[in-house]
């Protein structure tokens, strides 16, 4: 019997990479689950055996194209793989459908099959009909000029000005709203996972996206353990990497690892597309913030609940420190703004394909979005100013 416990958690495109300017559609699609064993417990940090099938038609329809894969799941059990590395993939003429996905697991890392899950593949797999629509034939008439749309102050063959931003489904939209959206955008795919699992919240503050919280990572990039040193001659005396917490303190993990420079040196602490900063970044960071004697206070949150007494001119206006926590989450989430000023702020909980689920008004400190009627996958938690399309901080949430 097959067992139930395989999750999906996202069937997308990722829209992919492009060669050249008028490049067809590249032959690959993304594809993320969350894999648990028999007894419903994630399966963490380990290789996994993925045979893939499309079928066409029909669930058991006829098989179009099939490929093997050993993955490996991260530990919160999410495994991430790219499907079309086999021949075959690029000929199958997606306007043939519909198509069917189904993914068989064997959690030992073989092929013995024990976790089977069955899709349609409904929307993005048709991106890729679009490479069978480069040619057209056949007649089109044209009615309308553009000068019948277009304003006063507006003439053919210039630019529309004063255009109002888009309120319905098929109106235009503006350069301001498409680079807004395109902000939140950069901010939404710059999510950070480390080597360890550890998930970290992103804040755009100018024109630089830096990390929200500490580096807390016990592993470097490629996933070699950074030595753990406790003792302060043994630390003093260190001419290799190393880390430690502070006080030598599991309980300070909330506050980041502490690495000697050795550590920082090797140039495979931080995740994949990140790095330490230089100090002409810091320098970008402070003048962007006013000056080197203001631009801490807000950096930092306010009140004393993980800074001393009296932390006088903390303010965290560039909103370094939301969190929001546990994630991975089974049932409800909480929303904390260390800042005691929730003003104009609300929340937009979106699955991973952009769709809006909830939409509300911050008025604490403290909210709690209940998620537990959620289906396990990957949402997206923005944070928003009130009159702004663009992301205080987004956070990448995990659905159990």
């Amino acid at each position: 019997m097959k067992n139930p416990f395989f999750t999906s958690v996202l069937f997308t495109a990722c829209i992919f990479i492009i060669q050249n300017a008028f490049a067809q559609a590249p032959g690959k699609l993304s594809y993320q689950a969350v894999i648990r064993n028999s007894s419903g417990q994630l399966v963490t940090n380990q290789a996994v055996g993925m045979q893939i099938v499309i079928f066409q038609g029909s669930i058991d329809g006829n098989v179009v194209y099939e490929e093997v894969q050993t993955p490996v799941t991260n530990a919160n059990g999410l495994v991430s793989t790219e499907i079309g590395g086999n021949a075959g993939f690029d000929a199958i003429d997606w306007a043939g459908g519909p198509f069917f996905l189904r993914t068989d697991i064997d959690i030992g890392g073989g092929t013995n099959y024990t976790i089977t899950s069955t899709s349609q593949m409904l929307s993005v797999p048709y991106a890729l009909h679009a490479k069978t629509a480069e040619a057209f034939t056949g007649t089109l008439t044209e009615t309308q000029d553009l000068s019948d749309v277009a304003a006063i102050d507006n003439s053919v063959n210039t630019q529309l000005k004063d255009v109002t931003d888009p309120t319905d489904a098929q109106d235009a939209a503006t350069k301001a709203y498409v680079d807004a959206l395109v902000s939140e955008i950069q901010v939404l795919t710059t999510r950070v996972q480390d080597a360890e699992g550890n998930l970290y919240s992103t804040v755009k503050i100018g024109n630089q996206v830096w990390m929200g919280e500490n580096l807390r990572t016990t592993l470097y990039r490629n996933h070699e353990a950074i030595p753990l040193v406790t003792g302060n001659t043994a630390w003093t005396n260190l001419t290799t990497p190393a880390y430690c917490w502070y006080d030598n303190d599991d309980a300070n993990k909330i506050y980041g690892a502490l690495y000697n420079w050795y550590t920082v040196n090797t140039g495979n602490l931080c995740p994949a597309g990140w790095h330490v900063p230089t100090d002409e970044e810091m320098t970008t960071l402070i003048n962007y913030l006013g000056a080197p004697y203001i631009a801490g206070g807000k950096l930092k949150e306010a009140g004393i609940a993980h800074w001393c007494t009296p932390n006088a001119g903390s303010t965290n206006e560039s909103g370094f420190t939301l969190s929001a926590y546990p994630n991975p989450v089974s049932d409800v989430l909480v929303l904390r703004i260390e800042n005691d000023n929730c003003e104009n702020l609300f929340y937009r909980l979106s699955d991973i394909n952009g769709r809006q689920i909830e939409n509300s008004e911050i008025t604490d400190r403290k909210t709690c979005i209940n998620m537990g009627g959620l289906m396990p996958a990957v949402y997206y938690l923005s944070v928003i100013k009130t009159g702004s399309l663009e992301g205080i901080v987004v956070f990448k949430i995990i659905k159990n």
